[in-house]
């Protein structure tokens, strides 16, 4: 890999460290509303997890700023570095916006290289006994689900640019699936059922009282999200003589906009590490 230009790794720094920022800090005060309690393994969160990270990158002269600080002084100086790095934020996308794509898709690209030679050795394997046809039929059908979601995953909070979803020429799919994902990762636990209830009441026009049945609304939920986020990745995964790559122009089309960018950068610095 050819060394990195410093100006480049700058402007990269900057966006990556807003993006832990924004991140960080609307997990804080998601936790602080006794939103979310938990980390994945079960065991329960506390205010450093999050005022660490924020002292870091806020103040690296003194990283532990926040830890006997109330919840609206924290909320306070997180405006105030927004505030005044939103301009390096804007400026370094500006000047390097093609080459943090190019960065990205070639990231993605390699984990679906990666991804698909796995895949494809373990699906022949399972299927060794299927005649030849059958078999290369079965591999690419289940090959493709995976990237699906592989791609999916990576880009599912992404923001669409506003006016690509004003286009009356752009991906309908694409739109639909990011606003539908984006509207169930907003509602509160209590919300899901109902919304689950709504959206099989409005597709195949139910009555009303599917609502009170007693169903896996939690499980039925994160089938919806899991549809959404296969859905994404379908519309930006391209084929080409059996190779899978993101499509690069759909992805520049739909989300070429600073917060997307921003958003990318985790996968991006990977590169550079």
């Amino acid at each position: 890999m050819a060394k990195p230009n410093q100006e480049y790794l700058n402007g990269l720094k900057v966006l990556q460290e807003m993006n832990l920022v924004d991140d960080v800090s609307k997990d804080y005060l998601r936790y602080k509303a006794g939103l979310i309690k938990k980390n994945s393994d079960g065991s329960p969160l506390t205010d450093s997890q999050y005022l660490s990270p924020l002292g870091q990158v806020i103040n690296p002269g003194d990283p532990s700023m926040f830890l006997n600080e109330t919840q609206a002084a924290v909320e306070d100086q997180v405006v105030n570095y927004q505030d005044t790095r939103q301009g390096s934020v804007d400026d370094a996308f500006k000047k390097y916006k093609k080459q943090l794509f190019e960065d990205y898709t070639g990231q993605v690209n390699g984990k679906l290289k990666e991804a698909s030679g796995k895949i494809k050795s373990e699906l022949e394997k399972k299927l060794k006994n299927v005649p030849a046809d059958k078999k290369k039929e079965l591999i690419k059908s289940a090959l493709e689900n995976n990237l699906y979601q592989i791609v999916g995953s990576l880009a599912k909070d992404l923001d669409l640019s506003k006016d690509y979803i004003a286009n009356e020429n752009a991906n309908k799919d694409l739109v639909e699936a990011v606003a539908g994902l984006k509207e169930l990762d907003s509602l509160e636990d209590s919300e899901r059922p109902n919304a689950v209830a709504d959206n099989m009441i409005g597709k195949y026009q139910l009555g009303d009282n599917y609502r009170n049945f007693r169903r896996d609304w939690g499980g039925m939920y994160d089938q919806m999200r899991s549809n959404y986020i296969k859905m994404i990745g379908k519309q930006l995964l391209k084929e080409d003589g059996g190779k899978y790559a993101i499509n690069d122009k759909l992805l520049k089309e739909a989300y070429g906009n600073s917060e997307a960018v921003k958003k990318m950068t985790p996968i991006i610095g990977a590169k550079y590490k």
